[in-house]
């Protein structure tokens, strides 16, 4: 058996660090100054990213071909970092492979390595609750699809909503 496994982050985390932290694809198409609107800047940010995120969400799960649908299933970042032990056995299970003891203890150590160390381009607390909440409004058929609640918007939906 085999299988195609995708992974997506909180579009809330994943558009905050890309404009807290030197990302190229943000820092150039939407580079922030103080002289700009930084909420127009998030909104438009998020519209993009979440509109393709969510297509290939669909594509995989409903219109790819029947391969792929078949063979598709979603992982959420945070579900990996929640506990990653638990999910490489899930995915192991899931392309039908024997689980690799190596693996799996690497996915258990605890220790965590600080990547994002020294990158930080924009001063901390500048991303705040409102930024937040301009991609929840944007976003907001990925993250009920994705099965996240909302944080700032009062929106409530069933789990079957998607």
């Amino acid at each position: 058996s085999s299988g195609i496994n995708a992974e997506y982050g909180d579009p809330r985390d994943v558009l905050r660090s890309r404009f807290k932290f030197k990302h190229y694809y943000f820092k150039d198409r939407f580079p922030v100054t103080h002289s700009t609107n930084l909420e127009s800047k998030i909104g438009l940010a998020a519209e993009e990213w979440c509109m393709r995120e969510l297509d290939n969400i669909v594509y995989g799960e409903r219109t790819g071909p029947q391969w792929l649908r078949d063979n598709y299933r979603l992982v959420t970042f945070s579900d990996l970092v929640d506990d990653p032990t638990a999910v490489a056995k899930e995915l192991y299970q899931f392309l039908g492979l024997e689980d690799v003891e190596d693996v799996l203890s690497w996915a258990g150590a605890a220790d965590k390595i600080d990547l994002l160390q020294g990158t930080e381009e924009y001063p901390v607390g500048r991303w705040n609750a409102s930024h937040e909440k301009i991609v929840e409004e944007e976003c907001k058929p990925l993250i009920i699809k994705m099965g996240l609640q909302f944080r700032q918007l009062d929106i409530q939906y069933s789990e079957s909503y998607y």
